[in-house]
């Protein structure tokens, strides 16, 4: 659908003639303009008022911080449809609008198409899945742990006074916590100091930061 500024028997601009045509094949072009007026900066602004109400929802993809896009985006507030904004790099005049009106909390920032049907889609059946990065065995680890491991050394071995003085622990913090470590194949002993290992042995037993111990297969 295309909605214009002015009558929908002139083309603005005159090089998407061919495809309005084709719109009004295929779809509808409408206009609160009578036939032959022509479209003026005023009426762009009425005509972005019924783009934002006829819709599910508006998303700003680019906009200046002077936009007819930022305009229809407070016309859809304004009638109560939610408002999603594009995020573009911070030098770009193009974006400067979409960042705006995301800190001005007038949208929701959205960056692919997933959170938009969440944006605009039916309670409850369209959100969009939660976006984590990949988690890595040592997420698991409970705080004890995870200290000790940040501190025990990838090549030679350390011993367990100089890795308790990396971790800020005590030797027996350490050497408790090095025990579970090396039955979940994270560290090993040799030459009388610990060093990580580089792959970790699978069906091992993971304990997590409530100190819940869990197994893989």
């Amino acid at each position: 659908m295309a909605v214009l500024a002015g009558g929908v028997d002139r083309a603005y601009p005159v090089a998407h003639t061919a495809l309005l045509q084709h719109i009004a094949t295929v779809g509808s072009v409408v206009s609160e303009a009578p036939p032959g007026w022509a479209p003026t900066r005023p009426r762009f602004l009425l005509r972005n008022r019924l783009i934002a109400t006829m819709t599910s929802g508006t998303v700003v993809v680019e906009a200046g911080l002077r936009s007819g896009s930022l305009n229809t985006a407070r016309c859809a507030e304004l009638h109560q449809r939610p408002v999603g904004a594009v995020p573009g790099p911070v030098t770009s005049v193009v974006s400067a609008g979409c960042h705006k009106a995301v800190r001005d909390g007038l949208a929701v920032l959205v960056s692919d198409a997933a959170e938009v049907v969440d944006l605009v889609g039916a309670l409850g059946s369209d959100a969009a899945p939660d976006v984590r990065d990949a988690q890595r065995p040592e997420d698991r680890l409970g705080p004890l742990e995870s200290l000790t491991f940040a501190a025990v050394p990838h090549r030679a071995p350390a011993a367990i006074e100089d890795v308790a003085f990396a971790a800020g622990l005590t030797p027996l913090e350490v050497m408790s916590a090095l025990s579970r470590l090396e039955i979940d194949g994270f560290v090993v002993q040799r030459d009388g100091g610990w060093k990580r290992l580089a792959t970790r042995a699978r069906g091992s037993r993971h304990t997590d930061a409530e100190g819940c111990a869990t197994v893989e297969p």
